[in-house]
């Protein structure tokens, strides 16, 4: 087998494809939860709350779904799963910093967490499968 069609394989694997469908399903579900703007809405609270404006509820939003979509086009799986991470950072640190809870920023650090974690698995079995094939 070839090294492109090896790639190909491992890229259209099962448990591979569900890991990023669930990702991204994640990531795009609460990037929508960030458009709507009523005053009482979990995420206009937060933004006012962290201070620098309603901008960046809607670029966090954006960022985050098309972190998501990222994370579903194979070749650039690596690039969402560092622009999903680098959200997860700021909203750790505006848990931290801004609004001075810093027991909320354990819910970015557990998905940054479990990103690493697909990450590393990524690179593992991509590398298993290649030497299977001998690669």
């Amino acid at each position: 087998m070839s090294d492109r069609s090896s790639k190909r394989a491992f890229r259209n694997s099962v448990g591979d494809w569900f890991l990023r469908v669930l990702i991204a399903a994640v990531f795009i579900f609460v990037g929508a939860q960030k458009f709507p703007s009523r005053p009482d809405a979990p995420w206009v609270v937060f933004f006012n709350q962290v201070g620098v404006g309603q901008w960046l509820r809607y670029f966090t939003a954006l960022v985050e779904i098309a972190g998501g979509v990222l994370v579903l086009i194979p070749e650039l799986v690596n690039v969402g799963l560092v622009v999903l991470g680098a959200t997860l950072i700021g909203g750790g640190l505006a848990d931290i910093i801004a609004i001075r809870h810093p027991a909320d920023a354990l819910v970015p650090f557990a998905l940054i967490c479990a990103l690493l974690a697909f990450w590393i698995h990524r690179g593992r079995v991509r590398r298993r499968f290649h030497l299977s094939e001998g690669v």
